[in-house]
């Protein structure tokens, strides 16, 4: 039990940070420049770490297409649902698809939703297979050690993304203001919408 915590841990940050590269190559070509995407600063896409690890305890039994209709339930899902929250806690909209075809709530749609759905497949066919033979390559206690340090680093950067963003500290809100500016932030955000 001990173990599988950690690869799933392991997992998590592997494709959290797959997910930070996709995201951020994407909003980079589309913008031209470089966009760090994501819910936190550093480089991990929260959402894509969470849903493989879902896909991974829930969807490692299926096959066929039946893996790719649970991986495009399961995806669509966290995407619907990290859309409203996101929403509510931060009062913007980071991604926007009313302008396509089959969306709801302009949180999710078909397109993504597929492409959410044939990298599920990658995910449970191949890709955790290949990362969990990368991870025991290296000596368990080690393992554990980079692994604590990463959750510690992530829960740092999770909270000093999440209290000026929110503006829970008006000491971080200035700091904010200075250091990035309404034109940084649509820079970084370009689907953000506030209400």
């Amino acid at each position: 039990m001990i173990r599988s915590t950690y690869i799933l841990l392991y997992l998590f940050f592997i494709y959290g940070f797959f997910g930070w590269i996709l995201e951020t190559v994407y909003a980079a070509t589309k913008q031209r420049q470089f966009v760090n995407r994501g819910l936190i600063n550093g480089p991990v896409c929260t959402i894509y770490g969470f849903t493989a690890i879902l896909m991974t305890i829930g969807l490692h039994e299926l096959d066929g297409g039946w893996l790719f209709l649970g991986a495009v339930i399961y995806a669509t899902s966290m995407e619907w649902i990290a859309g409203h929250l996101i929403e509510k806690i931060y009062k913007e909209r980071w991604w926007d698809y009313s302008g396509m075809k089959w969306n709801l709530d302009g949180y999710i749609c078909l397109r993504a939703s597929v492409v959410w759905g044939i990298l599920g497949v990658v995910i449970i066919k191949w890709g955790n297979h290949w990362m969990v033979q990368l991870y025991e390559m290296v000596p368990e206690l080690p393992a554990q050690i980079i692994l604590w340090i990463a959750v510690g680093l992530y829960v740092i950067d999770a909270l000093a993304s999440y209290i000026p963003a929110t503006g829970k500290s008006a000491k971080w809100e200035r700091w904010m203001d200075e250091h990035y500016d309404d034109t940084v932030m649509e820079r970084i955000y370009p689907n953000a919408k506030s209400k």
